[in-house]
């Protein structure tokens, strides 16, 4: 009997204990991914040329850049490339972040003066609502006011959950691994218990724009 009340006594305590740190982790992780933006704004207002770097693709933590013949990154999304920002590679779990830059602001050549969104990403929450802006001209067309760049973790469980799995598979290795080519289509909201725990934010284009003219070097 007195065993018994022992067990439910630590279980009462133990509970509270986890979601406290599982709290602790999530806010942490907020926390880097307003730092990753703020250092994004950084990378672009101190290159040769304002951009965003691309994504890194071989894991070591640099970004693989675009070449000149493709102004284009090789990979629409990769990791984040912390050590190219200066800064934490991982989220509070000790994965890496994810990272897609939009294809007209990791140019080479810089933000062009016109400066349209040109991969054409969207962000959504779960019931599908836009949370960016999605008009263009026609359909056939990407959004000119897309996000300028999206990161995200995969938090707990450690896999890309809904839109921002890139190929459906199941991801068996709870690494924040994502095969396959992104679609652009992105999906943020708040926890739901057994579906979906990413936390993700987006670098809106006018946000960054309004820090590179601030700062004299752009257009």
């Amino acid at each position: 009997m007195v065993t018994a009340i022992i067990a439910l006594l630590l279980g009462g305590l133990l509970i509270p204990l986890g979601t406290r740190l599982e709290n602790e982790r999530i806010k942490d992780t907020e926390k880097r991914l307003m730092d990753i933006a703020d250092a994004l704004m950084g990378f672009a207002i101190t290159g040769a040329n304002p951009r965003l770097p691309c994504p890194d693709i071989d894991g070591d933590g640099l970004e693989d850049p675009a070449s000149e013949a493709t102004a284009s990154c090789l990979q629409t999304e990769g990791e984040l490339p912390w050590a190219s920002l200066g800064l934490t590679g991982t989220d509070a779990w000790g994965r890496p972040f994810r990272y897609a830059p939009d294809d007209a602001y990791a140019s080479p050549e810089g933000i062009p003066t016109t400066p349209d969104t040109g991969t054409g990403f969207m962000v959504q929450d779960l019931a599908g609502t836009p949370l960016t802006d999605w008009t263009s001209a026609s359909s056939s067309e990407p959004p000119p006011n897309g996000p300028a760049a999206i990161v995200f973790s995969c938090a707990q469980d450690g896999i890309p959950n809904m839109e921002n799995d890139n190929d459906s598979t199941v991801n068996t290795d709870a690494n924040c691994t994502n095969s396959g080519t992104s679609d652009g289509l992105y999906t943020a909201n708040t926890r739901r218990e057994g579906s979906f725990d990413d936390i993700l934010v987006w670098l809106s284009r006018n946000t960054l724009l309004n820090r590179l003219v601030a700062a004299g070097v752009w257009p």
